[in-house]
């Protein structure tokens, strides 16, 4: 009967001929040499396989199994649901399935989840599609691909059963050290003990002692006096067997320090004197031997030998080893196995001590770059490390290293393409006996396997995501457990095993890790280092985006990393966070819109200004300098100054420009909004949206005292052109004007409206306010360039120019705004450069009045927004009555405080 015993994460099935060639149709199954047995998942799908196979009397297990046995051969299944698509990638079968029926996947042995394709994935073999029709009927859909594989795979496995059974009994049967080769090629493993399979050794000493003696007894037999006689004295007739070695070895007191030193200078000469003591020694004698034999051939370089006379030296003797012996013998070990993994794993530099050994395997879980990756992959890396990963011997007095090889292993498995699923990284975590290195380590492991990545360097500055996809439940216990063990662990391992436990949780609940907890991972990473602000940033991504306060405080690179990352990664976290936030002065919220949100819009560009800037309007709204990030960004988009500037529409930038303006009149900013308002009427203008216009400044509230001029300029032209009333909107503006200052730009307004109107001049000349009179003979022939008018003031001012006999150049916004036709206009020929400073953008109007300082032209600003005072300030510029319009700033409350101050 096959016996079933259970290993950490694995069973392991003892069985031997026809039946294990049974035992090997279990998906996922393979053999371990180191084991002597067959290694199978341990899950509850390998015990319904061999109930399949053997039936539940035809196979036993220990006791401690019978709680796991019987809840695997209990459970009952729902019925599928829908259909299941199975199909064949590599030397895997891939389910598509739907969730409901996922747990009938689940009991097929060797099955995974992979989040990033959505699929489970299975051992292709002919049992696995089995066990799925048994569950899914008429609802699996196999492509032909694999029924013509798994037909291929059934006829082999028959073959291989039909040698099995034709196979001579036990008796005659070849030994595991000689294995039948006519099925498949398996080579025997160096690292594997023999002794089970040999003779005993009380048996090999006996015939070693019988055989000696014999050989005496034929040499005093041949020895014959020249006369041919044989000396009857010297004749002994009972042959007296050679004295033990444990007689031998004590002469001159000292048992085995002679044989040690001998080995540590001449360590052939050594294993040649040891071989025949080997033979002969007793139970008392032999531990000390087997112990110098094993250190002598680690000195030759014999290393696999070593491993086997050292591990016997201890595990396979009646006699406990001398314990002034133990030490060199254990050290012996040691080197051997750093021998052996320099050999067989490709690292970069030969391993020489258990530091060298870490330092190694830290380069390659951070950086790739600790072993050939391709050696440590390979079957002689495997073998060793799958022999040291269960060293029983070296677990018991080496438990670091032991850690060590079986993380190797771990990194051999994903290094030759193999699975590896991160519930056999936690499941090697859960070990009691695991060392805080190993943890450590571990932990870095099980961020690579989560992210499926070979390394921490590839998925550094991941950005994570909105659900956690680690695949397991164990996080909280992770993080209470290894929080504590890091503190004991070296620096440099416990910075990578924090950052690597930061990833794990950052898309995790916050409950998961406490605030404490976070500080202390973080504190792990040096202050200096380079992850140290994406570290803080995996610490407070959750604790954001549910609404905790202070999380810019406590974790700085949380913001830093927000700037970096481009709105199309962000933009959903952004948006979460303002949801949760629930506002104040140390709102998250607050620091994102004044720190973050324009930097990354700016630096790293807009590809959808609907979900990346608009749905956003209302963060940037929550801080008190709201109107002007709007306005910057609104600057930004008019002057096309970054990335995606170009990829809002008309509609997109009322809706940016407008949100902008209602901020600052809501906060009572006069410069934003002055700022705000200049902006949305260009684009409502440049568009033709008068009506829209109209209705914008009618439902402005008449007693913010910035915005009066501004509106009632608007609003007096769209009036005059549209013949409607215009008295009280005249009277309203010229209240904000000083007739007095020939600068003035309300007046031009006023006067430059009455040109263009006559019924408004009319009104002008009752106000005592009339337009200057100007010889025309002044204006004929003069050159005027207009820098950045719109078309509604192009249809205006056009007619008056051509009227006065002045050649005009016109540039729209869009051409001022490119700048090369403007500077190269500027500084021509001209008589008169106007610069329309609202219809334009600062920077762009700034370029203009540098390039006409240069060529000596005169220039001139329009403030305004109507047709009136460009007319007015064009007039009277060309017939030199008056300087020109300089640059002038809205006063700001700050200004006027001064004044009433003063």
């Amino acid at each position: 009967m096959i016996r079933l015993r259970a290993e950490e994460h694995r069973y392991l099935v003892a069985a031997g001929g026809r039946e294990e060639a049974l035992a090997r149709r279990i998906p996922g199954s393979r053999y371990v040499a180191a084991a002597h047995a067959l290694q199978v998942p341990r899950q509850p799908g390998t015990i319904n396989a061999l109930d399949r196979l053997f039936g539940p009397d035809g196979w036993g297990h220990p006791a401690d199994l019978a709680l796991e046995v019987v809840e695997a051969r209990t459970r009952a299944y729902a019925p599928a649901q829908q259909e299941a698509h199975v199909s064949l990638q590599g030397n895997e079968l891939s389910v598509e399935c739907a969730f409901g029926d996922k747990e009938l996947v689940k009991l097929v042995p060797g099955y995974r989840w992979s989040a990033p394709q959505r699929k489970w994935f299975l051992p292709a073999c002919p049992m696995a599609a089995e066990i799925l029709h048994e569950h899914f009927q008429q609802l699996l859909r196999l492509a032909p691909e694999v029924v013509a594989y798994l037909e291929l795979k059934r006829r082999d496995e028959e073959t291989s059963l039909e040698r099995a059974s034709a196979a001579p009994p036990a008796d005659e049967a070849p030994s595991a050290e000689h294995p039948d080769l006519s099925d498949e090629r398996i080579e025997p493993n160096p690292y594997r003990d023999a002794s089970d399979a040999a003779p005993s050794a009380a048996l090999i000493e006996r015939l070693t002692v019988a055989i000696v003696a014999l050989e005496s007894a034929i040499t005093r037999l041949t020895e014959k006096f020249p006369d041919g006689t044989t000396p009857g004295d010297a004749f002994e007739p009972a042959i007296a067997p050679p004295a033990p070695v444990d007689a031998v070895a004590t002469q001159g007191g000292r048992p085995w320090q002679d044989l040690l030193a001998l080995a540590e200078t001449d360590p052939v000469e050594a294993l040649r004197r040891l071989s025949p003591q080997l033979q002969l020694a007793g139970e008392e004698g032999l531990p000390a031997l087997r112990a110098i034999t094993g250190i002598a051939s680690s000195l030759a370089g014999d290393h696999a030998e070593a491993l086997t006379f050292l591990r016997k030296a201890e595990e396979h003797s009646a006699v406990p080893l001398d314990p002034e012996l133990r030490q060199p013998a254990r050290a012996a070990y040691r080197d051997s196995i750093f021998a052996l993994v320099s050999a067989s794993c490709g690292p970069q530099r030969p391993v020489a001590s258990i530091e060298g050994l870490e330092e190694l395997m830290l380069g390659e879980l951070v950086h790739n770059s600790g072993f050939d990756d391709a050696k440590l992959a390979g079957r002689e890396a495997l073998e060793l490390l799958s022999f040291l990963m269960d060293d029983a011997h070296l677990r018991a007095f080496d438990r670091r290293l032991s850690d060590h090889c079986r993380l190797l292993h771990l990194l051999s498995v994903a290094r030759g393409g193999r699975w590896m699923a991160a519930e056999r990284v936690i499941e090697m975590l859960h070990q009691r006996e695991l060392t805080d290195d190993g943890f450590a380590l571990g932990i870095v492991v099980l961020a690579n396997t989560v992210f499926e990545q070979p390394c921490m360097d590839e998925w550094l500055l991941r950005w994570p995501p909105e659900v956690s996809d680690t695949g397991f439940d164990d996080l909280r216990w992770i993080v209470s457990t290894g929080v504590p063990r890091l503190r004991s662990v070296g620096r440099t391992i416990a910075a990578e095993a924090a950052l690597a436990m930061l990833g794990l949780i950052s898309a995790a609940p916050v409950d998961v890790a406490h605030m404490d907890e976070r500080r202390e991972l973080v504190r792990f990473i040096p202050p200096g280092a380079s992850a140290r602000r994406y570290a803080e940033f995996l610490a407070g991504y959750q604790l954001a985006a549910a609404g905790h306060k202070r999380v810019a405080q406590d974790f700085p690179g949380y913001l830093q990393i927000l700037a970096q990352s481009p709105l199309r990664t962000s933009a959903g976290h952004l948006l979460t966070v303002f949801v949760s936030d629930s506002g104040g002065a140390a709102s998250t919220t607050r620091r994102i819109a004044e720190e973050v949100f324009l930097d990354s819009a700016l630096n790293r560009g807009v590809g959808d200004p609907e979900a990346e800037v608009l749905e956003l309007l209302d963060m940037l709204g929550e801080s008190p300098k709201g109107d002007r990030l709007m306005n910057e960004l609104g600057r930004a988009v008019e002057e096309d100054a970054f990335p995606g500037a170009s990829t809002f529409s008309h509609a997109h930038r009322v809706t940016l420009f407008e949100r902008a303006f209602r901020q600052a009149l809501k906060a009572g900013h006069d410069v934003d909004c002055v700022e705000a308002f200049d902006r949305l009427t260009r684009e409502l203008v440049k568009h033709g949206e008068t009506e829209a216009l109209r209705t914008m400044c009618m439902g402005v509230a008449p007693g913010f005292k910035p915005l009066q001029l501004p509106v009632g300029q608007a609003l007096l032209t769209l009036q005059l052109e549209a013949g409607e009333p215009f008295e009280a909107t005249a009277e309203a503006v010229l209240r904000q004007c000083n007739p007095a200052d020939p600068k003035d730009e309300g007046t031009h307004e006023l006067k430059g409206l009455a040109l263009a109107f006559p019924r408004f001049r009319e009104f002008l000349e009752a106000k005592e306010v009339p337009p200057q009179a100007i010889d025309p003979g002044l204006l004929a022939g003069k050159r005027l360039l207009v820098v950045g008018g719109h078309e509604w003031l192009r249809k205006l001012a056009m007619p008056r120019f051509e009227e006065w006999g002045v050649k005009t150049t016109w540039l729209e916004p869009d051409a001022a705004k490119n700048g090369a036709q403007a500077l190269d206009l500027a500084s021509g020929s001209t008589d008169l450069i106007i610069v329309n400073t609202a219809c334009i953008s600062h920077a762009a109007s700034g370029r203009v009045k540098e390039q006409a300082e240069k060529a000596s032209t005169r220039w001139a600003y329009h403030h305004s927004r109507g047709v009136g005072a460009l007319l007015s300030i064009a007039r009277e510029s060309l017939a030199d009555t008056e300087p020109p319009v300089v640059e002038t700033r809205i006063p700001t409350k700050h200004d006027r405080r001064r004044k009433l101050v003063r």
